[in-house]
């Protein structure tokens, strides 16, 4: 990754820095779409990574299934939203979508200052609760393991899979 720091050598100076240039290949033909964003690409690796294993194709297809449901409740019941962000389930999430960015670091065993299993116990509750029997059965069946998710790098969660390991158990 390559970061330019500009500082500023007098008073009110302002410093901008161009947005990053992203160019398609020489050899790419006409109509090939431009590359996508960094992150999005990583996203997607990470998913392709995953879903190659025995385990991660059960994983990936348990939120392709449910992601549009749970976002929809956050989003307009406005008791699952408040018991989401109350619990921290945005920066859960960030703090996966992390895990791939720094794959050598460990996911966090805290969530603003409370244990990930807490929070995940009441997000937990809440979809079961608020979301579709399909919903509520496969959060019944997984969610012991997100909290077994702390402590543990996404290179290592990888490796568990690529194993044939469950990392949700």
């Amino acid at each position: 990754m390559q970061i330019d720091i500009l500082t500023a050598t007098a008073a009110n100076q302002v410093q901008t820095n161009p947005a990053p240039v992203q160019s398609l290949p020489a050899e790419a033909p006409f109509g090939t779409p431009a590359p996508q964003p960094i992150a999005r690409t990583m996203l997607d690796q990470a998913r392709l990574d995953i879903a190659r294993t025995v385990h991660g194709q059960a994983y990936t297809e348990l939120i392709r299934r449910h992601h549009g449901e749970v976002w929809r409740l956050v989003r307009e019941n406005r008791r699952a939203g408040a018991i989401w962000k109350r619990h921290g389930g945005q920066t859960l999430v960030q703090a996966l979508i992390n895990a791939v960015a720094r794959p050598d670091e460990p996911i966090p065993s805290e969530i603003g200052g409370r244990p990930v299993d807490q929070s995940t116990a009441r997000i937990a509750a809440m979809l079961k609760r608020y979301g579709s029997a399909a919903l509520a059965s496969d959060v019944d069946a997984y969610e012991r393991g997100i909290a077994g998710l702390c402590g543990c790098t996404y290179n290592q969660l990888l490796a568990r899979l690529r194993g044939g390991e469950p990392v949700l158990s």
